[in-house]
C-alpha cells in the first residue's frame, strides 16, 4: 500500500501548482491521502484521487490548500465534473444510473464500426466487456447485468471507431 502525502510547509509551497503526472497511481494501493499546506494547489482531480475518493479504504485528509481542493468535498465534487461533464455524443445514453440490476448502453451509429463497452470498478479493474466488431448503422445497444455487484461508482468506457468516450455510472 502507497501512503499519498503531499505536504508543503504552513506558508505553503508554491511550487506545488499542479498534480499533473501522478493519475496513473492505483487507487487501489493507496492506504491514506494527506494533501495539505499546498496554497497554490487548486485543482487535485486526477483520476487517481478520484478513484481513491469514491471508495476510500484509509485515512484522507486534504486542507489548506487553495480553493478547488480545500476538502475532500470540493475535490469529490470537481471530479464529478471532470468525469460527467466529457464530451458525449448526443446519441449516446446509459440508462437508469443510477442502476440497480441491468444497466442499458445505447447508442446510434451513422456507420458500421467496431463498438467496445468497459465497466471499470474504481481500482481499474474490468468488470465487464462488451465487444462488436460490425454493428449495423443504426440504433446499437448493449445490457450489462450488474446486480452482483457492490454498490458504488464505476466507470464505463465507450470505444466507437477511435473515439472514446467515459461516463461515471453509479450502482445502488
Amino acid at each position: 500500500m502507497i501512503g499519498f502525502e503531499l505536504m508543503g510547509t504552513t506558508y505553503g509551497n508554491p511550487s506545488l501548482i499542479s498534480l499533473a503526472g501522478l493519475d496513473n497511481i492505483d487507487a487501489g494501493s493507496i492506504s491514506e491521502l494527506y494533501i495539505s499546506y499546498n496554497t497554490y494547489l487548486s485543482s487535485c482531480e486526477i483520476q487517481s484521487i478520484c478513484d481513491y475518493l469514491a471508495a476510500p479504504n484509509g485515512t484522507v485528509s486534504i486542507h489548506d490548500n487553495a480553493p478547488g481542493c480545500n476538502s475532500p468535498e470540493e475535490v469529490v465534487e470537481a471530479c464529478t465534473v471532470s468525469v460527467d461533464e466529457m464530451s458525449l455524443p448526443e446519441n449516446f445514453t446509459i440508462f437508469p444510473n443510477p442502476a440497480n440490476d441491468l444497466l442499458t448502453i445505447q447508442l446510434s451509429l451513422e456507420k458500421p464500426e467496431q463498438v467496445r463497452v468497459t465497466v471499470l470498478n474504481v481500482a481499474g479493474q474490468q468488470m465487464a466487456m462488451v465487444t462488436d466488431d460490425r454493428p449495423k448503422a443504426g440504433v446499437y445497444q448493449a445490457e450489462i447485468d450488474i446486480s452482483n455487484w457492490t454498490a458504488g461508482v464505476y466507470l464505463c468506457r465507450i470505444q466507437i471507431g477511435n473515439e472514446t468516450v467515459t461516463k461515471k455510472i453509479i450502482k445502488l
